[in-house]
């Protein structure tokens, strides 16, 4: 083989793997929007490979089955994720012991970040979790790209609020990754309970709101050992 037939395969080689990439990438854009609309059980392939524009042979090639393509979509974005809100932690942590509200803000304010950029992939991605945290099967997935993180955050949790049980802390955290998926979607309820006056897509107000009310429930648990006792 000559040089120059050299150079040509490798070109060659180089063009199929962007090609199969850009696919790929194609496949999972689809499937993100699909499962962020619909819960996983009411997705189908097809739906996804005509949103794709791709055959169900392709599918197969890139993720085998639904599953697979299902544990890709959560993956793709877990880890930058994941990253930004250590960078907010350590930064915080960097000035001293944060207190609730602050750790609170590191740990939800990059997803709202995200979404308010308008990046469709990423309303998707929200709306994808909050079907996802929902359904127990999934739960493997969650804990091994999500629990690491989450862990480190519910220790600072547990700093900022030493006399706390960590049951009730388990459960205010609970509470507060529900409301962050629910109030990140941009869901329009809230325009009619207030007769117009507030909007479910504004997402600067939603965290404006969301941030001190989760902040005040995780203090006003912190005050008793356990609330059944009154």
């Amino acid at each position: 083989m000559t040089l120059k037939d050299t150079a040509k395969d490798t070109a060659m080689r180089g063009a199929r793997r962007a090609n199969g990439a850009a696919t790929r990438a194609r496949i999972l854009d689809a499937a993100e929007e699909a499962f962020g609309l619909a819960p996983y059980d009411s997705v189908t392939l097809r739906q996804i490979t005509g949103a794709a524009g791709v055959n169900l042979a392709l599918v197969h090639y890139h993720f085998e089955n639904k599953e697979n393509l299902f544990s890709a979509v959560i993956i793709r974005r877990a880890d930058e994720l994941g990253d930004l809100r250590l960078e907010r932690l350590r930064a915080c942590q960097a000035q001293g012991v944060p207190g609730i509200e602050p750790v609170l803000d590191a740990f939800m304010r990059p997803l709202f970040e995200k979404t308010q950029t308008g990046d469709p992939g990423w309303c998707n991605y929200v709306r994808t979790l909050g079907h996802m945290v929902q359904d127990q099967r999934f739960s493997t997935l969650l804990a091994r790209h999500f629990d690491r993180t989450a862990r480190e955050f519910v220790q600072a949790m547990q700093r900022a609020m030493p006399e706390c049980d960590p049951v009730i802390l388990a459960h205010g955290f609970n509470f507060v990754v529900s409301l962050m998926l629910r109030s990140n979607t941009g869901e329009r309820r809230v325009d009619a309970l207030s007769g117009g006056l507030a909007r479910g897509d504004d997402l600067e107000m939603v965290y404006a709101v969301l941030l001190p009310f989760c902040a005040a429930g995780m203090a006003r648990i912190n005050q008793k050992a356990d609330p059944r006792k009154g």
